[in-house]
């Protein structure tokens, strides 16, 4: 009788361990899952800055992408353009450049004058798309007024005032952060 009771408990043992061993894989993968990388398009205006203000500017925004990238995909493309007069329109893409925008999980305008530039329209274009947007200015008057009208009721789009990219950057930081717990449609 005593050796039933054994065998009993040895089985009762081995069946525990298989389901520990059997859970402990399924468990382990849904604690090593890493949240998605939110991807990211950063645009500002640079059509009407100086040599020196826009290096300045872009150097700014640079800093913030490299804290970005530690938890976020980023594409910048100023990145790739030291100076203004690095840039080249025969080389600019622009299909390529949209197609940027609608593979991004969060449009970022950073829009500082009211002045022609492309800005608008890209962040028309992400509009369009249905990518989730937000423009820092520095005053609602930088915004023409449809994109002021917008901006106020739009579940996919955030308007927020700042006067400097270093006040910007906690602000995105926390913003891409809790990007999953925000109720943008």
């Amino acid at each position: 009788m005593q050796q039933n009771n054994n065998s009993g408990t040895i089985w009762t043992a081995i069946g525990a361990i298989a389901s520990i061993i059997a859970l402990y894989f399924p468990i382990r993968s849904m604690i090593k899952k890493k949240r998605k990388k939110v991807k990211v398009l950063i645009s500002m205006q640079m059509s009407h800055l100086s040599d020196a203000e826009y290096e300045e500017i872009r150097e700014d925004i640079m800093h913030l992408i490299y804290d970005l990238r530690k938890h976020h995909e980023v594409y910048f493309y100023n990145e790739f353009v030291p100076k203004i007069q690095d840039f080249d329109k025969n080389k600019f893409n622009p299909l390529d450049y949209l197609l940027e925008i609608k593979k991004s999980d969060w449009f970022i305008a950073i829009i500082t004058e009211k002045i022609l530039s492309s800005i608008y329209f890209e962040a028309g274009y992400a509009l369009a798309a249905g990518v989730n947007s937000v423009y820092f200015v520095t005053d609602d008057k930088v915004m023409p007024l449809v994109m002021r009208m917008i901006s106020a009721d739009h579940p996919k789009v955030k308007v927020i005032r700042a006067s400097s990219i270093n006040e910007i950057k906690p602000r995105i930081v926390n913003l891409l952060n809790n990007s999953n717990n925000i109720e943008i449609a």
